[in-house]
């Protein structure tokens, strides 16, 4: 599959509107390069923000099951207040309450915001893939990890704060100590609406970096 089919098939679903990552480009390169003059600073603030929620939930905008379910990253914590394990094989904790857990922009929403606004009107569509594609993504956390991460880092990187050229996306759980990540891979039945975990393995973010 190309990177752009693959941003063709990569959907979600807002109301009764379906809303491709692709269009999310799409519309990122209209706001901030073809109509930057023509749009105010609140809309294009504002179109930035509701992307950036967008494109790291899973299927079904919006709702809180979305911000957990589907998501691909893990810390080590949350993942094992959610899922009961047996060998390789996971399932979702029976009555489990979503809202314990926090959807957290491992790169702060406000350092996608700020990296695009600065750009404008200069922004290459390949660029601008790459980079949401490889360092904005979302992982569960615990409230307790939330809070940590927020002390220090709520709307900043440790170090660099343009999404383009940030070379290690995970450095503020690296910094705060979050460092055991659980990568989960999941099917979905009913039309993509109900996610169910069919794998996951672990790895060390600090091994990744060396």
């Amino acid at each position: 599959m190309t990177e752009q089919e693959k941003l063709e098939k990569d959907i979600v679903t807002i109301g009764d509107q379906n809303y491709s990552r692709k269009s999310m480009i799409s519309d990122i390169m209209y706001s901030c390069n073809d109509a930057k003059d023509q749009l105010s600073a609140v809309a294009k603030e504002d179109i930035l923000v509701a992307i950036g929620w967008h494109w790291t939930e899973n299927k079904i905008s919006g709702s809180p099951k979305a911000k957990i379910w589907g998501c691909n990253y893990w810390s080590k914590a949350a993942f094992e207040m959610a899922f009961d394990v047996n060998g390789e094989e996971i399932r979702k904790k029976k009555r489990f309450n979503v809202n314990k857990l926090r959807h957290e922009h491992v790169v702060p929403k406000r350092v996608f915001i700020n990296s695009i606004l600065n750009r404008q009107g200069k922004l290459n569509e390949q660029e601008l893939s790459q980079a949401l594609n490889d360092k904005f993504f979302a992982c569960v956390v615990t409230p307790e990890e939330a809070k940590k991460l927020d002390r220090n880092y709520r709307n900043a990187m440790p170090e660099g704060q343009d999404l383009f050229e940030i070379k290690e996306p995970w450095e503020r759980y690296i910094k705060t100590g979050i460092t055991d990540i659980i990568e989960i891979s999941w099917d979905t039945i009913n039309n993509d609406r109900v996610w169910i975990p069919k794998g996951y393995k672990e790895k060390s973010i600090i091994e990744r970096k060396n």
